[in-house]
């Protein structure tokens, strides 16, 4: 339960592996949001990861979309081990990923791994919303409508209108 509602989610963890990079384009088109995960010890990870965003773009043909960007290993992240900086993946998530949430969490201590899925989850419901176009009802001709594009595409008077718009208010 996130915000006190319930979601139900469809997790795949590829982990980037190359056997599943033939359809990767088909599930990055199926997908809602993101965890755009590296290993802040290993700073190939990060840049994989700027790949991956670039891939992501091109088959959702957006520049913006759902994500939250997560630093993981942060247990073994010490002076010494640390490749990947907090400011990076910070500078990244503003120029690259519309001021997305970036955590840095450990898979191993289970730090902050909630919070990642449900932060997710908020920025998929946050993007729904903003993506439904708004349409009007022109109060003079009984049953006319300007339809959405979005969640709402089907109406067909304005009843049905006022009980959309009071169903958006209640997700907001």
């Amino acid at each position: 339960m996130i915000d006190g509602k319930t979601y139900f989610l469809e997790i795949l963890d590829t982990a980037g592996q190359e056997e599943y990079k033939a359809l990767r384009p088909q599930y990055i088109r199926a997908s809602d949001g993101f965890l755009l995960v590296c290993d802040l010890t290993n700073a190939s990870t990060f840049e994989v990861l700027k790949t991956f965003v670039q891939e992501i773009k091109m088959n959702k043909e957006v520049q913006k979309f759902p994500c939250v960007l997560i630093g993981n290993k942060l247990d073994l992240a010490d002076d010494t081990h640390r490749k990947v900086t907090l400011k990076e993946l910070k500078e990244f998530a503003e120029k690259e990923l519309n001021r997305c949430p970036v955590f840095e969490t450990s898979a191993k201590t289970g730090l902050l791994c909630k919070e990642v899925f449900e932060q997710c989850i908020r920025e998929c419901v946050k993007y729904a919303l903003d993506k439904i176009p708004p349409f009007s009802v022109d109060s003079k001709k009984k049953d006319s409508h300007k339809p959405s594009q979005g969640l709402f595409s089907s109406l067909s008077n304005s009843s049905e209108t006022e009980h959309d718009l009071d169903v958006l208010k209640k997700v907001k």
